[in-house]
């Protein structure tokens, strides 16, 4: 198992900490919380090995949408992160409903969005203003009608929606907007990056489902969301691999921790897998009689 981490990833305390001649790293690595989840039988089930992949429905962005200084490489692989949410979305909302993306950057997300969906009002939630001026931009460029822009943090967003969407929200941000999706009695569908940024917060804390709050400790989570990161493209492909087990069972808690409220919850890999090293998607249906208020819910 050593061999599969680097010593860039070990702190230098790791690297020095020994007792009988095991390192820290090796007592209380990704393998041995792997070990303690196999009663939950996740393992067994192999879980990473079966997750959903998006429906065949294809949604091409139109070239305008994805603008900026991008290579022609990540263009591409943009267009297939796109492809992966617009077709998931457009499963869920209906004609005059309201979706919005959360954390919208500068809009790439939400103007192909609007523009896949002219029946519904698309509503871009950003705090920087450089990023939504251009996302404003663009959205003018393209002559979207259906389309609104609120510069503020994801938490002071209040009015009612249908569908949240968040693309590559960082570490905890995604676990906001699946907890605002919840309190709305909303769908989301969300793609997580930075899990190693994932931490304790005010309103939530990990693990988050019961499930796995009976199986791992704190410490023991944060190992699997600092391992969750290990899946960049120049890895070997047995850490990548590792690297996509821990995001798996971090989106798997996630994802337990929203079915108790009703929901039902799917944890899928966009495709292509190599459109990004953060590949997972989740997506959650809120319950039948959910409407638009589930105010006081948590996830």
């Amino acid at each position: 198992m050593i061999s599969l981490i680097s010593d860039a990833f070990m702190s230098s305390r790791s690297r020095a900490f020994k007792r009988d001649g095991i390192s820290r790293t090796q007592r209380h690595g990704p393998r041995i919380t792997h070990a303690k989840i196999r009663p939950l039988k996740l393992i067994s089930l192999h879980f990473w090995d079966t997750l959903h992949t998006p429906s065949e429905h294809t949604y091409m962005p139109d070239c305008r949408i994805i603008s900026g200084n991008m290579s022609d490489v990540r263009t591409v692989r943009k267009r297939q992160q796109l492809n992966n949410l617009v077709a998931m979305v457009t499963e869920l909302a209906r004609p005059s409903n309201t979706v919005v993306d959360f954390c919208s950057g500068t809009g790439h997300v939400g103007i192909a969005l609007a523009h896949a969906l002219p029946e519904c009002q698309v509503v871009l939630i950003e705090n920087k203003e450089e990023s939504l001026l251009r996302a404003q931009s663009r959205g003018s460029e393209l002559g979207l009608k259906n389309i609104g822009f609120i510069q503020a943090n994801l938490d002071y967003f209040t009015g009612a929606f249908h569908v949240g969407v968040a693309l590559h929200a960082c570490g905890v941000a995604t676990d906001m907007v699946m907890e605002h999706c919840v309190q709305a009695g909303a769908a989301f569908v969300v793609s997580p990056c930075c899990y190693g940024f994932i931490q304790n917060a005010v309103k939530f804390t990990f693990p988050k489902s019961k499930r796995f709050q009976g199986t791992l400790t704190y410490k023991e989570h944060m190992i699997l969301c600092r391992f969750a990161d290990q899946t960049a493209v120049q890895l070997p492909p047995e850490r990548r691999l590792i690297g996509k087990q821990c995001m798996g069972l971090v989106d798997l808690d996630r994802s337990w921790a929203a079915e108790t409220h009703g929901y039902s919850v799917q944890v899928m890999t966009m495709e292509p897998e190599s459109c990004s090293p953060k590949n997972n998607m989740l997506v959650g249906r809120p319950p039948e009689s959910s409407g638009l208020s589930r105010a006081g819910a948590h996830i």
